[in-house]
């Protein structure tokens, strides 16, 4: 019990230090239920975790409902864990199975936040997974780093500009591959905007997830292609 209580007020000082937007509350949320979950005894489960914080969410700030910080970092989730793993035993098959989990967690990451993005900007872009595979190896280092910087600088500003570095290199390897994949022709595709347009992006992907589906399914036993 006192293991979890560490965790939470951890957790907490995590949302202060980098302020309580949609996603951080989001990701909050989720984390401390799945911490009463371990505390309960009971075992951990990421999609109830996730259905359980939004609701509390919602139901203690309901503006968040029009939040599109919240909605995307609840629909990405959302598409992680109910699509990863089986598309990453899917591209497996083709595809050493780190290079396929690589892959897999942003397309279906982007698939699920797609019809709420043309929402924001009325585009799609035919790069934006090939992108995110490319940017995310240093993700981790800039989270780590900057959190590490953050909680030094106050007590050793010296310390802390050498433990940002590799931040700040991260971040720059980001914005360089952000610039290079928005100059790709198809980058940014015209597409209908408003409910009508994020409608119709969800219905073609709806489409497409079932026909690979359907095809999958009649697929003679013992054939190895996707």
């Amino acid at each position: 019990m006192g293991a979890c209580r560490r965790r939470c007020l951890i957790l907490a000082g995590l949302v202060v230090l980098v302020r309580p937007d949609g996603s951080v509350l989001r990701a909050a949320a989720m984390g401390a239920v799945m911490l009463l979950g371990v505390a309960a005894g009971r075992r951990s489960a990421s999609l109830p975790a996730l259905c359980v914080g939004v609701i509390v969410l919602l139901l203690l700030d309901p503006w968040q409902s029009r939040d599109y910080g919240f909605a995307l970092s609840v629909l990405a989730t959302a598409g992680i864990l109910l699509g990863a793993a089986p598309l990453t035993a899917a591209l497996s098959r083709r595809l050493p199975r780190p290079l396929a989990a690589g892959v897999a967690l942003p397309l279906v990451a982007q698939l699920a936040c797609a019809p709420v993005l043309v929402l924001l900007q009325p585009v799609v872009g035919i790069w934006s997974v090939a992108a995110n595979v490319v940017a995310a190896p240093p993700v981790p280092v800039a989270t780590v780093c900057g959190i590490l910087a953050t909680l030094v600088a106050p007590l050793w500003p010296q310390a802390a500009a050498v433990i940002a570095w590799p931040a700040t290199a991260s971040c720059a390897w980001l914005a360089l591959v952000a610039r290079a994949f928005a100059r790709l022709p198809g980058a940014a595709l015209a597409w209908p905007g408003q409910l009508g347009g994020a409608l119709l992006l969800a219905a073609g992907e709806a489409a497409v997830i079932g026909l690979l589906y359907w095809r999958r399914r009649r697929r003679p036993p013992g054939r190895g292609r996707l």
